[in-house]
């Protein structure tokens, strides 16, 4: 392989495709600021940067993969950010951050003839759709930049769209995917919760709707190994706020109503705010039962 490439942001998604560029035999040069979630990776091969300026200086293709806009921009332009390194070319931006975080990484990067690709990640379920072949790509940014990059990235996914020149254009994609996603997975919790409040019996409240045109991705795939089983994890309630929020801003900003999305970010927020695990919870709370599997 001989592209070098390196990686900012490692955490669940972030990690599990760097294992899988690890794995198909490339080099892979990483940053994060969790060592706990590096040292499993430099087992697997990869090298460790210390900071992201570092990471430009050994890697030709850097991909970032971060929580918030406010670390994208810092990561890429300010002080030590990779912007600085001396050998980056092309510039993978994974993160959602919305199109004016983006727009302003691009311009910040055109002077030092760095090629920004605007390419959030769909489908990744925080990793585990990595190593299940159902996370998709979205590119917008210089064509040849995607196509030098789409080798590489076709070890990630087979799923991988190409969406035009402007750079937001993919962030507009991911928003519209994540708000229907939500949408889906709020009311799915609200609903669920009024049939078990009746004295339904949750799983097979969730197989009638599955046999029904109620169902969506949360109720055939998510809902009873989580929410039934109790399993919840991660940082659910904060990732799906800012998805909801970066929609509702990009809706405004393209002057469009968000109607429907501005009642679920709210929702988010009020559940966020209660500090619990998931957002079944917050219906729950109301409701005062549980939506489990008989113990």
């Amino acid at each position: 392989m001989n592209e070098r490439l390196g990686f900012i942001g490692t955490g669940n998604l972030g990690g599990a495709m760097v294992k899988a560029l690890l794995q198909a035999g490339f080099t892979v040069t990483i940053f994060d600021t969790n060592p706990n979630v590096l040292e499993p990776l430099r087992a697997q091969g990869a090298r460790i940067a210390t900071s992201p300026r570092v990471v430009g200086d050994e890697a030709n293709i850097v991909f970032a993969c971060l929580p918030s806009p406010e670390i994208s921009r810092a990561v890429a332009f300010e002080a030590d950010g990779v912007a600085a390194g001396k050998v980056i070319a092309i510039y993978v931006e994974v993160s959602t951050l919305g199109i004016e975080a983006i727009q302003e990484i691009a311009r910040a990067m055109e002077p030092r003839n760095i090629q920004v690709l605007d390419m959030p990640a769909i489908g990744g379920g925080g990793g585990s759709g990595v190593a299940e072949g159902k996370m998709a790509m979205i590119g917008a940014g210089p064509r040849p930049a995607f196509d030098h990059v789409a080798t590489v990235l076709r070890v990630l996914t087979k799923n991988l769209f190409y969406v035009g020149e402007k750079h937001g254009l993919a962030q507009v994609c991911k928003v519209v995917n994540a708000a229907m996603a939500i949408t889906g997975l709020t009311i799915a919790c609200e609903a669920m919760a009024m049939g078990v409040k009746a004295g339904l019996d949750p799983q097979l409240l969730l197989d009638i709707v599955n046999a029904g045109s109620g169902r969506n991705v949360t109720t055939e795939e998510r809902f009873a190994r989580t929410v039934l089983a109790r399993k919840f994890g991660g940082n659910q309630l904060r990732i799906a706020l800012k998805d909801m929020k970066l929609y509702a801003e990009t809706a405004h900003a393209l002057n469009v109503p968000a109607f429907v999305g501005s009642t679920v970010a709210e929702i988010w927020q009020a559940a966020n705010s209660l500090g619990g695990e998931h957002l079944i919870q917050y219906f729950e709370g109301f409701a005062g039962i549980e939506v489990k599997n008989a113990d």
